[in-house]
């Protein structure tokens, strides 16, 4: 069966991101259709119409796994949400540290105005 080539690489469709998220079908079909992800559609046997999704457009979980199984074919779904997720959590972990870094240095700054508002500083 001769299946239309995809518009560039840097594209997907519903088939690919079944086999990389492990989601239906008809799931990833409500999902573009309720968050509107833009697509191209070329004419598909029988008929039929395929959409290819531009993997910019797509959401972040998305375009991470879809990155991260065409790099990885032969690991397994789960892991590649693993990954995702132990990615979000250094995020967040990056994101508190920064925060903390931040409110120490206004701690500082605010200490060092008032010695030297009161004289004391060096």
């Amino acid at each position: 069966m001769n299946l239309p080539a995809p518009p560039g690489p840097d594209y997907t469709d519903v088939h690919e991101l079944v086999r990389c998220t492990g989601y239906t079908r008809q799931a990833v079909q409500a999902m573009a259709k309720r968050e509107a992800w833009p697509h191209e559609a070329t004419p598909a046997p029988a008929g039929r119409v395929r959409h290819w999704y531009p993997i910019a457009a797509l959401p972040e979980r998305l375009r991470f796994l879809v990155g991260y199984f065409r790099r990885n074919p032969f690991n397994l779904r789960r892991e590649g949400h693993a990954v995702y997720a132990y990615m979000l959590s250094r995020r967040e972990q990056i994101a508190k540290t920064d925060a903390t870094i931040a409110r120490l240095t206004d701690s500082r700054n605010q200490i060092a105005a008032e010695l030297a508002a009161a004289g004391l500083s060096q």
